[in-house]
């Protein structure tokens, strides 16, 4: 059965407007959406247009995270451990579906929702859904905690500092080969701020998370009760985030870019799908990309190993899927799409 985790409602709340405050500023001052799962599929693809300020943003991510895991790494403990298969095959489905389904709980969650988005409401309704059950199912079934968890599911060396310097290094050399300048500046301490909001709300805790995706009442057996604390993430998030978008719906980014556009409001088979495979893979390891990337950069050996990895090489599936839709579509064969405007957003 799953441990019990403790009930920390104020600082997931806290956690939660520290993640709508980078969400915010990120569109007030340059007019883009921080969506964790866009932002980080870019990375593997230097040659995309975007990469200069999402290498920025994920540099200030990474170094955020080592130095958390130096002075709290607490923040990263976890009551539950998997095997490696468990870790690879979550990530896939989490990097599959959620570029599939354009967006995961940053991109539909706090974005999306706070954008009014009725596609990221179709989404996040359909990952928390399919997260949920198959958390439900594995935990009923006693899987969840089949192996305790060891020194490869806890904090180790920060590994994420060295990549924060080389990612600032070429970001910085990039913005300034595109006269943006002002990319490197804002994105990194956005990074670093969002990497410290996923901590102080507790997303780096696997235990927590699933102890709120399980829906169950604590017994005799040694099971705790349903944390309701990760509720607060979304309740403290997406309120703030909706001023930076409504302060960009009528005024251009302080520091360049264009207004906020109307949110696409297509709901297709590649959205309900996608979402629908993110969310199995969120709720059986309780990881979508940003605490994955947390994990990772605090030195999560099974996480950076096994799971990223996994994750990388599903986004890159999914990419490629949505490009076959794409070109399918404009043959006019007709089938699902690809997810529409929002593809590169979220």
């Amino acid at each position: 059965m799953l441990p019990a985790t403790e009930w920390t409602l104020q600082q997931s709340l806290a956690g939660g407007i520290v993640l709508g405050s980078s969400t915010a500023l990120m569109m007030v001052l340059k007019g883009r959406i921080a969506g964790l799962s866009g932002i980080f599929a870019t990375i593997t693809q230097p040659l995309d247009d975007s990469w200069h300020w999402k290498a920025a943003f994920t540099a200030g991510f990474a170094g955020a995270s080592a130095a958390i895991a130096i002075w709290y790494p607490g923040a990263f403990i976890t009551e539950v451990g998997y095997s490696r298969v468990r870790y690879a095959l979550a990530g896939a489905l989490v990097g599959f579906g959620a570029r599939l389904g354009n967006g995961c709980t940053s991109g539909h969650g706090i974005c999306g929702l706070a954008r009014l988005s009725r596609r990221s409401l179709v989404a996040v309704l359909t990952f928390m859904t399919a997260a949920a059950a198959v958390a439900t199912s594995l935990e009923l079934n006693g899987a969840l905690t089949t192996l305790p968890p060891g020194p490869a599911d806890q904090p180790g060396a920060p590994s994420g500092a060295a990549a924060a310097v080389l990612l600032a290094a070429a970001a910085a050399q990039r913005c300034y080969a595109k006269r943006d300048i002002t990319s490197l500046f804002v994105s990194v301490p956005l990074g670093a701020l969002f990497a410290a909001g996923l901590a102080l709300a507790g997303m780096g805790n696997r235990g927590k998370v699933l102890g709120f995706l399980v829906p169950r009442i604590g017994g005799g057996d040694g099971g705790g009760a349903w944390d309701p604390s990760l509720a607060l993430v979304m309740g403290g998030a997406i309120p703030v985030a909706a001023l930076g978008f409504a302060f960009t719906k009528r005024r251009t980014p302080l520091l360049g870019g264009a207004k906020c556009p109307p949110p696409p409001s297509d709901i297709d088979l590649p959205l309900v799908l996608g979402a629908w495979i993110f969310g199995a893979g969120w709720g059986a390891a309780g990881l979508c990309p940003g605490p994955a990337v947390l994990l990772a950069a605090a030195g999560v050996r099974n996480v950076w190993a096994y799971f990223v990895p996994a994750m990388a090489a599903g986004m890159a599936g999914a990419k490629a899927v949505n490009a076959a839709l794409a070109r399918r579509r404009q043959r006019g064969g007709g089938g699902g799409g690809a997810g529409g405007s929002d593809s590169k957003q979220h």
